[in-house]
Formats: C-alpha cells, sequence, structure tokens
C-alpha cells in the first residue's frame, strides 16, 4: 500500500512554484485524517484547540474535500459509471474520466446557454 502513495509510482509532476512566488510546492492529494501519513498526502492537524494558523490549514483542507467530494457527486449523478466500482485497466480507467469530464463540461455549457 506504501508504494501506491510513492511520487515516483505516481509520476506526480515536479514540486513547482505557484505564479508570483519563489518557493516550490509539491503536488498532493488532500485526505482526512482515516488515511496514514504519507508523503503527498495533506491531512489536518488533529485536536480542537489548535492555534489560529492551524485551524485556518484545517478549515481550508476540509473546503477542498467538499469540492473534490462535491464534483464527483455531480460526476455521479449524470454518470452511473462512478457508482460502482471500475474493473477496467488503470488507462481505461483515466480515458474514462477524462471522457465523462469533459461531456460533463459540454452539458453544463450547453445548459449555460439555454439550449
Amino acid at each position: 500500500m506504501a508504494q501506491f502513495w510513492r511520487a515516483s509510482w505516481l509520476d506526480l509532476p515536479l514540486a513547482t512554484a505557484p505564479l508570483g512566488h519563489n518557493d516550490t510546492l509539491p503536488h498532493v492529494f488532500v485526505a482526512d485524517e482515516a488515511f496514514p501519513f504519507m508523503p503527498n498526502l495533506m491531512q489536518p492537524y488533529p485536536g480542537k484547540n489548535l492555534e489560529p494558523a492551524k485551524q485556518q490549514l484545517n478549515y481550508r483542507l476540509s473546503r477542498a474535500r467538499r469540492v473534490v467530494e462535491n464534483a464527483f457527486g455531480m460526476l455521479a449523478a449524470h454518470f452511473r459509471v462512478y457508482r460502482r466500482t471500475m474493473d477496467q485497466r488503470p488507462d481505461t480507467v483515466d480515458k474514462t474520466i477524462k471522457a465523462t469530464c469533459v461531456l460533463h463540461n459540454m452539458l453544463r455549457k450547453e445548459m449555460s446557454h439555454g439550449r
């Protein structure tokens, strides 16, 4: 399981600096407390009485998780393939995800134009 999260195995892009900043930041996954601590995995700080900076990080991680969960929920509402385990090769799963994202965006664009 630990190998799954290694950046070299996942072929993640190299750390880059956000626009307007000099510090490089690695690409990470957003997770909750249920996942074990690993590199490239951002988790909230445990506990309740945290200093303001840690509270703010926890809040922002929570918001990021909500955005991802909402996006997944929208895809699952339109495409049944997301309602069960995908028993396909990883490259086929990648293509399926990309295709449904494009279709979703096309549907949203069409609905916003009132067609």
